[in-house]
């Protein structure tokens, strides 16, 4: 096969790119012959993350969607580029140390504006609750004269 259209063809192909049979690879995943046989865009979620928690290295977009290399980069041609880091989270994301130190300043930049808007509703807060008191004060002087008045009638 050389363009595989469908999820199932797809997966077969990855299959014999392992070199296994049907029965071994549905084995390994814990899944049935039907279950990998009949594997399409409707499958359920619980089917696809077996298959790709017991082969980390095949690439979801590519099963799913076709999109991209069958297999993910692995960590050794990564690790070669000198440029790069390597932060993984079931996907691969690739960033040069360069797009790493601008993230963390943008996200220092706003952590820190973050702490200032913090800052300023802690003031906005001390405000209100000091016209809060000053308010019952008024209220209990009212009630207290309220009370006067009421006691002489």
């Amino acid at each position: 096969m050389n363009n595989p259209v469908t999820i199932r063809e797809r997966i077969l192909v990855f299959i014999h790119h392992l070199g296994l049979s049907i029965q071994t690879f549905s084995y390994r995943c814990n899944l049935s012959q039907n279950a990998v046989l009949k594997l399409n865009e409707n499958s359920q979620n619980g089917t696809f993350s077996k298959i790709y928690t017991t082969f980390p290295e095949l690439n979801p977009k590519w099963l799913q969607f076709g999109n991209g290399e069958m297999l993910r980069p692995t960590v050794s041609n990564i690790s070669d580029d000198k440029n790069f880091q390597q932060v993984t989270s079931g996907d691969y994301i690739i960033l040069s140390q360069e797009e790493i130190k601008n993230a963390i300043m943008e996200f220092s930049k706003a952590l820190l504006l973050v702490d200032k808007q913090m800052g300023l509703y802690a003031e906005s807060i001390a405000q209100k609750d000091e016209q809060i008191s000053r308010l019952l004060a008024m209220v209990e002087v009212k009630d207290s004269l309220i009370n006067k008045i009421m006691d002489k009638l």
